[in-house]
């Protein structure tokens, strides 16, 4: 199947793509590596069926391709996203819960003022 596809004079070939290698990361779901063969950059013209020793519809296939590893980047991204939004509100959480603990310390540090002045003051009316 390489040799057909080498010698050919597709368009596609042209633009860098190489058809038989897509084929076969699409074949194995190898999303990472279909990305990385640029498939995004297949216009779907359809000559490399027309090619094609095996006559596989690889326009067919490369779209669907093309389709599923779309929707991975759009997943990827949504998780990346929530991940970030969750990442901020648990620094706003941490922020919210460390201003209350600070302001508990304060309340009890004053009425532990409170408390040794009106004993203070207790004690000396009682001395009197």
């Amino acid at each position: 199947m390489k040799a057909a596809f080498a010698t050919c004079t597709v368009p596609s070939l042209l633009v860098g793509l190489k058809p038989d290698q897509l084929l076969k990361l699409s074949n194995a779901e190898d999303w990472a590596g279909v990305d990385d063969l640029e498939l995004q950059r297949c216009i779907e013209c359809g000559l490399c069926n027309r090619v094609c020793p095996s006559a596989f519809n690889l326009s067919v296939r490369f779209s669907e391709a093309k389709r599923i590893a779309s929707e991975l980047t759009a997943t990827e991204a949504e998780k990346q996203r929530i991940k970030t939004r969750y990442q901020i509100y648990q620094q706003r959480l941490i922020a919210v819960q460390s201003e209350a603990e600070d302001r508990r310390t304060q309340r009890l540090a004053q009425r532990l003022a409170r408390s040794s002045t009106e004993a203070s003051v207790q004690n000396s009316k009682t001395d009197s």
